[in-house]
Parts: structure tokens; sequence; C-alpha cells
């Protein structure tokens, strides 16, 4: 399926697709196979001169345990809006060059633009946050601004990488305990703090 067919879909075919071809994740998905993909995003992003931040279940994992959460099935990644863009386009031809099948929506002027990368039944969430004030906020979720301002440097396979900061203060924001893993309901992913998360 090529990523012009993907890119025409409706929503709902999309959904359907998606579940069945390119985000049928796999526990059992290889670290070595998840830096690997972060690595190379990270090369192109670097190359479009585009500073990111690794957030959520992935900014998670790299501080507490050191890697990826292994049930975690997707990577986060944070850039600022004014940044992302003036060379939106120009990231989708790079990612779908590197033979990632990718969906996209342009939304709010831009504001809170997102692109979803697919590649091994494994995504990569890149999504705009702009700023509000003493907030940077996306579609869905509210930060202060000052944790992408604060942020910390995490190491993985000898590179390093942006962390919103100070992390015990980003993650304690978003997860009820993050110290101790804990997956919700479904299982799918950790407890977010629902009093905090998106709703400031």
């Amino acid at each position: 399926m090529s990523n012009k067919t993907v890119l025409m879909m409706s929503r709902e075919r999309w959904i359907e697709a998606s579940d069945k071809f390119f985000h049928n994740f796999d526990e059992s998905l290889p670290q070595e196979k998840r830096r690997e993909m972060l690595f190379e995003v990270d090369d192109i992003l670097k190359s479009l001169k585009l500073k990111y931040w690794l957030t959520h279940g992935t900014a998670l994992g790299f501080v507490r345990e050191g890697e990826f959460i292994q049930w975690d099935d997707d990577l986060d990644i944070d850039l600022y809006s004014e940044d992302l863009s003036p060379r939106f386009h120009e990231l989708l031809l790079f990612l779908t060059d590197a033979n990632y099948v990718c969906r996209f929506e342009q939304r709010d002027g831009g504001k809170t633009s997102k692109i979803s990368a697919f590649k091994n039944n494994f995504k990569i969430s890149l999504g705009a946050v702009y700023l509000d004030g003493e907030y940077r906020r996306s579609k869905f979720c509210t930060f202060p601004k000052r944790f992408y301002e604060d942020s910390v440097i995490c190491e993985l396979g000898g590179r390093e990488f942006n962390v919103p900061g100070p992390t015990d203060e980003y993650l304690s924001f978003i997860y009820k305990t993050w110290k101790t893993p804990q997956k919700d309901g479904d299982g799918s992913g950790e407890i977010y703090n629902v009093i905090n998360h998106g709703h400031l």
C-alpha cells in the first residue's frame, strides 16, 4: 500500500487499515529496532534543524528505565509549532523517503499539526505545541512552557535527547505515580493524571 493511497483514505478507512497493516503493535518489537527508528528520525530532524523533545510515555521510559517502555506502542515527539509549520511538508517528504507510511493533519493554522509515521507496526507521533501565554498547547494537552524551556538531556546509545524538565515535575504532571510501572485499565499504557493532563 503506497503513501499516496494512505494519504487519500478517509479517516474511517484509515483507522481500519492502520490497525490491520501499520499499527498492529507487538510488545516483542526489540528495543534495538525502536532505537534504530528513533535514531533515523533524530537524523532527519537534525538535518532540518528542528529542535524537538521526547515526551509522554517516551520520556517516561527514558527517565525511569533508560529505554523504551516495552508495552508502549509509539514514540512521542513534540516540536514548537513556529518551527514545525514552515518545514512541515519537507519533514513529511523526508519521512516518506525513509520508508515511513505517514498520515498527517494540519490543524488550527499549523498550531496543532501532527504527523503519524509508521514502520515495523510502530508509530512515531510528531506533534506541534504552540505558545499561549505561560503555556504550550497541543490539540489535547496543555503544559507550562517552562517544561520545554527547562529541558534536560537523556542519553541513549551515545546520543543525547531533550526531555521536558525538571523531569520529576513534568512526569508527575502527566502521570499519577510515574516512578512505579502501572498499566491503565486496558493494559495499553501508563495511567494519566487526569486532574492535570490537558485541563489547565
